[in-house]
């Protein structure tokens, strides 16, 4: 937070005004949302105390944050009812229809991923390649975190619209990718470095 005074206030100001708006609109997970984002602060600023992420990674990290209080937030009209965005907003791309949850996933372990290597190469130099496989492990073990949060949601919150089975696969599958994404970025930059 010493390091970076405005994205941090930047930060907290959209926690606080989403946590805000969703108590206002009367969304059902927004404690949830917003206990998960302070976590996740909290972890991304301890470990940035050890290894001093990149600017760059910890904007990439605020942005995911405001997209997923965003995902629990916002909603849209769609065929009369009213959903929460990360159900029902969908973004046309050349593969079909993708939805915005899973968007935040790609992108949001991508970014974790990022960050992974960014911790690794301030402590060692290893082969990329298995660089590569700890960037991947490392996403997905956040990405299960994760998913045992939008569960435990479930639990406590049985109206809140985090998703099924289907859902939980399918953010699986984008945290995944983003993770491939991420440990290719982090190979190729290291290559390019070299």
């Amino acid at each position: 937070m010493r390091r970076h005074p405005i994205l941090a206030v930047v930060t907290i100001t959209y926690v606080v005004g989403w946590t805000a708006g969703g108590l206002i609109l009367g969304r059902s997970q927004v404690w949830a949302y917003a206990v998960w984002m302070v976590a996740a602060g909290a972890v991304v600023i301890w470990v940035d105390h050890h290894v001093r992420f990149s600017t760059a990674v910890l904007v990439v990290l605020s942005v995911v944050g405001f997209a997923h209080m965003a995902g629990g937030n916002i909603v849209v009209h769609t065929n009369g009812d009213l959903q929460f965005a990360e159900t029902v907003l969908y973004v046309q791309s050349w593969w079909g229809w993708i939805r915005y949850d899973l968007i935040v996933h790609f992108f949001g372990l991508g970014a974790v991923g990022i960050a992974a290597s960014e911790a690794l190469q301030r402590y060692t130099t290893i082969d990329t390649r298995l660089r590569a496989l700890i960037v991947v492990l490392a996403a997905n073990a956040a990405g299960a975190w994760v998913e045992i949060g939008e569960y435990a949601i479930t639990l406590i919150n049985p109206e809140a619209l985090v998703g099924d089975y289907q859902n939980n696969m399918t953010d699986l599958i984008a945290n995944l990718a983003g993770s491939l994404a991420a440990a290719w970025w982090a190979t190729r930059s290291i290559a390019e470095r070299a």
